[in-house]
């Protein structure tokens, strides 16, 4: 088993953080780095590590394809966005990235990083998945952000491991197990788990809603 290119901590770090000096429990700590990763994913909505993603592939259409309502704005699904594939279409058409500092009136579109947006003065067109976008989002290693999430997912396994002792399992085998937030809900209630609070680390990272 390998560590997914998209997981938020490295063995050795993990290691480190919960003093480990030999291997031989590295499969099952490789499986809760990916568990974590992939339930900090799920709880916030959002692919955190950077990554890129295509509009030609149909596995990235969700990150990619977007409704024109003839806003001016546009906010991409993952952020902060590093780069963007210049140039973007709308209704078919190619759209370059703006040239000029002045950006009302321009033909072209700018690039929000931090937040993800999109700013197009002539607006994006009325239409069904008529904006297509390819570019690069997320969190780079050298972030303080991931940094922060990093740091945040040792803790999450953490919890887990120092507790498997006692904590139950639901498989028969300790390589199999899996949690679930209600587990790290329960843990949290009881203390052990403080970073796991309705207005812990996590939430601030978790995806709006918009209703």
């Amino acid at each position: 088993m390998a560590i997914q290119s998209w997981a938020l901590a490295s063995l050795d770090d993990t290691k480190l953080f919960l003093k480990i000096t030999d291997d031989e429990d590295d499969e099952l700590l490789i499986k809760l780095i990916n568990q974590a990763s992939g339930f900090m994913e799920s709880f916030t909505d959002r692919k955190l590590k950077t990554r890129a993603y295509s509009s030609a592939l149909s596995t990235d259409r969700a990150e990619c394809w977007y409704d024109g309502d003839n806003s001016k704005r546009l906010f991409l699904r993952q952020w902060p966005v590093t780069s963007v594939t210049s140039p973007i279409t709308v209704s078919g058409s190619d759209i370059t990235v703006a040239g000029a500092t002045d950006y009302y009136g321009s033909t072209g579109y700018v690039n929000y990083t931090r937040r993800g947006e999109l700013f197009y003065d002539n607006g994006f067109d009325v239409g069904k998945q008529n904006v297509r976008v390819s570019y690069t989002a997320g969190y780079l290693t050298t972030d303080p952000e991931y940094f922060e999430l990093s740091l945040l997912c040792m803790e999450l396994l953490g919890v887990v491991w120092t507790q498997k002792d006692h904590l139950g399992f639901k498989s028969e085998t300790l390589g199999n197990y899996s949690y679930s937030l209600q587990d790290l809900k329960e843990l949290s209630s009881k203390g052990d788990c403080s970073i796991l609070n309705p207005m812990g680390l996590l939430n601030r990272y978790r995806r709006k809603s918009s209703g």
